[in-house]
């Protein structure tokens, strides 16, 4: 399952109109959200190097060309669906996330990319494999110790996918990150992952069952 497979099936699910993506790249999963509205956010967007098919995809996309920390200062929007794939670090994953449900409308949904590393390199604060994760990892365990009102599990493909809510829209975060999680060691992924993540399959059926259990959200959506 793909990350593109899976955002587009929650989009399906709760009937999703609007659509932003943090850490847009090219443009090729952006291109490929089956949502009527598509915002996408990166500093450096680099969307002339998508080639058609994927690229008329794109028509009809906002895209704002820069951070992710001034975007939600600005931001008065709220979305059905958000994608968190920008900086591979703890620091601004865990911002990225906690902005990102502070503008779901009510039953939406935050999706995040590379919560499984598969190596210690993978999972490493600096590059060193082709493949790199970071440690975003980290923000699953402070979001488990640190954050009762947010819910989550993890889909355990490609490279871990998680999927946040809250169940009262009223709650709201403020974006930090904590001082000592850039220092945990990889080590506590290893030995803890199953303990501070909830990890199931890659299985639509597994996942449809998940967001089916959430509790209703309120019938009327915000603006």
């Amino acid at each position: 399952m793909t990350r593109i497979e899976l955002i587009n099936a929650i989009c399906a699910h709760i009937r999703a109109t609007d659509y932003l993506e943090i850490g847009i790249r090219e443009g090729e999963v952006l291109s490929q959200v089956q949502v009527p509205g598509r915002t996408g956010v990166d500093p450096p967007p680099l969307l002339d190097r998508l080639k058609p098919p994927l690229s008329n995809g794109l028509v009809g996309v906002r895209v704002y060309p820069c951070e992710s920390d001034p975007f939600f200062r600005q931001n008065q929007e709220q979305f059905d669906v958000i994608f968190v794939d920008g900086l591979h670090l703890y620091e601004q994953s865990i911002k990225d996330v906690l902005n990102a449900l502070n503008c779901l409308r009510p039953g939406g949904y935050v999706v995040a990319h590379d919560l499984l590393p598969s190596s210690e390199a993978e999972g490493a604060r600096k590059i060193k494999t082709g493949a790199w994760n970071g440690d975003v990892w980290k923000i699953m365990h402070d979001l488990h110790h640190n954050y009762a009102d947010i819910h989550s599990f993890v889909v355990d493909s490609d490279f871990g996918l998680g999927v946040f809510w809250v169940n009262d829209p009223s709650v709201r975060f403020e974006p930090m990150w904590k001082k000592g999680y850039p220092r945990l060691p990889f080590s506590v992924y290893e030995e803890e992952k199953h303990i501070f993540m909830d990890i199931i399959p890659p299985d639509m059926g597994i996942i449809l069952d998940r967001l089916k259990s959430r509790p209703p959200a309120p019938t009327t959506k915000s603006a």
